[in-house]
């Protein structure tokens, strides 16, 4: 049976959010309405400043492209993702990207599973060599999205790698998971080999108390830390 590895995306692997630089993207480019763009930015620049946290910004993030989607042709959405694979695909953590390749090279199955779309995902796995991608999927109608979700990703990812594991009849053993939201500890607890990379605040602590190894990157140098970094504190949050 052949091990695999599962990888978030979003601030794991990625060094932003593939999900907001789309939505980014739609805005620059017209195809979100003009009050969306409006929100978006004025929720931008008071994240910036300090004014709501990251989690409250997401959620307008969401909402607004949730908002949106029916309104956006499809050509027009698949042009999006394909700009900001073109252009943003490198922007990758060196730690990350170096264990990818090299449990690639040792067979391994690498698996995505993100709270990004599936058109979107599925164009960034192939420049890694993803072997499986999971991400979010809207009902199509046409040259339109209807609204409806097909697939969700957020709050199943274990659901989801239970059910990849079984598909593919992979194996548990040596199995590693790597993640850097409180969303991907559902993953970290059930592999040999957890990582919390970069974690938020909520995964920093679950990985103090569970003995997980924490990775935190600056500057394309990896900090490394085992399973006796109890005393460890968690003393700011950089917004990139």
């Amino acid at each position: 049976m052949k091990k695999f590895a599962v990888f978030d995306i979003d601030g794991t692997l990625y060094r932003w959010q593939l999900y907001h630089e789309l939505v980014e993207y739609l805005a620059l480019d017209a195809k979100l309405s003009k009050d969306a763009a409006v929100t978006l930015e004025d929720n931008w620049n008071n994240w910036r400043a300090g004014d709501m946290s990251f989690d409250q910004y997401e959620r307008v993030v969401v909402q607004t492209m949730t908002e949106n989607l029916p309104k956006i042709a499809i050509d027009d959405f698949e042009m999006a993702c394909d700009a900001i694979v073109k252009n943003s695909a490198h922007k990758t953590y060196y730690y990350t990207r170096s264990l990818l390749y090299t449990l690639k090279a040792q067979d391994y199955c690498i698996i995505a599973i993100t709270g990004s779309h599936q058109e979107l995902i599925d164009r960034f796995g192939q420049v890694y060599g993803f072997d499986i991608v999971v991400g979010a999927k809207y009902e199509r109608r046409g040259n339109h999205f209807t609204g409806k979700t097909e697939v969700m990703t957020i709050g199943r990812k274990l659901e989801i790698l239970k059910q990849l594991v079984d598909e593919h009849k992979l194996s548990w053993t040596d199995s590693y998971a790597i993640g850097d939201s409180d969303g991907d500890a559902s993953l970290l607890e059930v592999v040999d080999h957890p990582i919390a990379f970069n974690p938020s605040e909520g995964l920093f602590e679950r990985a103090k108390s569970e003995g997980w190894p924490i990775v935190v990157e600056r500057k394309n140098i990896a900090y490394v830390f085992g399973k006796k970094h109890q005393d460890l504190v968690l003393k700011e949050t950089v917004a990139y």
